[in-house]
């Protein structure tokens, strides 16, 4: 709700920021499986593939927690489904989940 009043007031939010972590809040959302987080960032328009500092993008976060909604969402707004980590590893290649593997 307070990251909707502050876009909607033209507060200068950057939707992308880094954390201490090293991670977007779309990021952190999709590694902590918050889908109401990630459609919300979405909607105010996060990047979809900005990476962390090991080149994680959420959707390397979603699949490989499985969080099959989460990667459905990413999805819908256009991941890179081949975009590689730093160990060259693309989000399929994280996902245990042979739901997530399937999507991907």
């Amino acid at each position: 709700a307070l990251l909707l009043m502050m876009h909607r007031q033209g507060k200068g939010l950057d939707l992308d920021a880094i954390n201490a972590s090293g991670m977007t809040a779309l990021t952190q959302c999709a590694l902590d499986g918050s889908l109401r987080g990630v459609k919300i960032l979405l909607e105010l328009g996060a990047d979809v593939d900005k990476t962390d500092r090991y080149g994680w993008a959420p959707l390397h976060h979603a699949a490989a927690e499985g969080y099959i909604d989460i990667v459905r969402l990413l999805l819908r707004a256009n991941a890179n489904v081949r975009a590689l980590n730093q160990h060259g590893h693309m989000p399929m290649d994280l996902a245990d989940d042979e739901a997530v593997r399937k999507l991907l």
